[in-house]
Formats: structure tokens, sequence, C-alpha cells
């Protein structure tokens, strides 16, 4: 029951705002907020475990150390450069 009400949430939520925005009739936004409501009971009724699975402290994990400052600037760099060559791609076979 927790696993489908926390999937089913953020989709109800969605189709409550998208009935809120897009000024559906007032059957289909009753109707979408009293689930939400619903599916929000159902995950606060598992709160404590929620909350400790989320938010408990994990070990640390250690992770390589980078020493050369040249390999530390290169990388955040190269993925910025990938993104938009990649984007140019895109733009190009649009046209």
């Amino acid at each position: 029951m927790l696993a489908a009400a926390f999937v089913l949430f953020p989709l109800m939520l969605n189709l409550t705002l998208i009935n809120i925005c897009y000024h559906m009739n007032a059957g289909a936004l009753t109707q979408s907020v009293l689930q939400t409501t619903g599916i929000t009971y159902l995950l606060l009724t598992d709160y404590k475990r929620l909350k400790q699975f989320f938010f408990k402290s994990l070990p640390a994990i250690p992770h390589p150390a980078v020493h050369n400052a040249t390999v530390k600037n290169i990388l955040p760099a190269s993925a910025i450069l990938l993104s938009l060559l990649f984007t140019l791609y895109l733009k190009t076979l649009m046209h």
C-alpha cells in the first residue's frame, strides 16, 4: 500500500494542479482533490518510517580524490561543452 501511495501521490498532485490551472469542471477538481487528500493521509500514517528511510544518516562513501587542478577544471567544463554540443546537434536535426 505504501509503495502504491508513494507512486500515485505525484501523479494525483499533478492532475489536481492541472485541474486548478486549466479551470476544469468542479466535479473533476473535487474528485482529484479528494483522492490527493486521501493519498496524503495514507502517506502520513507511515510518516515515521518514511522520515527514517529518507533522512537517516548514511556512512560516508569514499570517493577518489583528484589532486590535479587541471583535471578538476576540465571535468565540469567538458560536461557543459558536451551538453551545448548535443543541443546544437539536436537543433541541426530539426532543420
